[in-house]
């Protein structure tokens, strides 16, 4: 996943802010308003804070982990994100907040774009059979993702579709429950 280093935490940050404000400005008063937008990029900022000092050693980068891990889980509890350290790669972008659930072995490439109501989750018998998601990917609305299966870069989930099988053709758009292809 991202090699975290200081500069690395920088980029990742500027990247992400991008999809929720767009100057300091913009923040200010959209946090003043209690946004929607602005209170996800706090919860995501916390995250990616508590996953660069998770990588870091010392006494200090553990209480630091632990602080932004605490900031995180406060801001997902109140807006409906279970989201772990290290699952995404860089260019997260949830889109609206209330129940994304995502399992903490589950590994999602860059640019993924969770619409809400997102489950990516383990099988019923482990909690290691979980999603291996590439790059590019969106899920849209309450779309989920169950059990050991891969999907490839570039792959589109419509609302309410259900994963359940490998998808492994690139550039291509699903829907259904359990899921079909539309195109690509």
């Amino acid at each position: 996943m991202i090699d975290w280093t200081k500069q690395t935490l920088k980029e990742v940050l500027k990247f992400e802010k991008k999809h929720y404000v767009t100057s300091n400005k913009e923040l200010i008063l959209r946090s003043f308003m209690c946004a929607e937008r602005v209170q996800i990029w706090k919860f995501q900022k916390a995250l990616r804070k508590a996953e660069y000092y998770k990588h870091r050693k010392g006494l200090f980068a553990k209480f630091k982990h632990v602080c932004n891990l605490r900031k995180k889980n406060i801001y997902g509890n109140k807006l409906g994100l279970s989201i772990h350290c290290d699952c995404f790669d860089v260019g997260l972008y949830i889109c609206h907040f209330g129940n994304i659930i995502v399992n903490g072995n589950a590994r999602i490439g860059k640019n993924c774009i969770l619409h809400g109501n997102n489950c990516i989750g383990n099988s019923h018998n482990s909690n290691l059979n979980v999603p291996a998601i590439g790059d590019n990917v969106e899920l849209g609305w309450g779309a989920a993702c169950y059990g050991k299966i891969r999907i490839s870069s570039s792959v589109i989930l419509g609302a309410h579709c259900v994963v359940v099988k490998d998808i492994l053709e690139t550039n291509s758009v699903w829907i259904g429950n359990p899921q079909r292809k539309i195109s690509g």
